[in-house]
């Protein structure tokens, strides 16, 4: 996993279930919204499902 200017990843490498994850923090702090992909052998990415993190203040 990484942080760095603002954008979050992390990613799992694994035979067989690999996902990644990449998602951008919104200008104001309080949200990032992006999606998990998934490949079974690292080619090709399909969407794995779809989130929004907020936070509350």
């Amino acid at each position: 996993m990484t942080f760095a200017d603002g954008v979050w990843t992390l990613w799992r490498n694994a035979a067989g279930f690999n996902q990644r994850f990449s998602g951008t923090v919104s200008a104001d702090g309080d949200t990032v919204d992006r999606l998990w992909e998934i490949s079974e052998d690292g080619m090709p990415w399909t969407v794995d499902f779809e989130l929004t993190y907020l936070r509350e203040r």
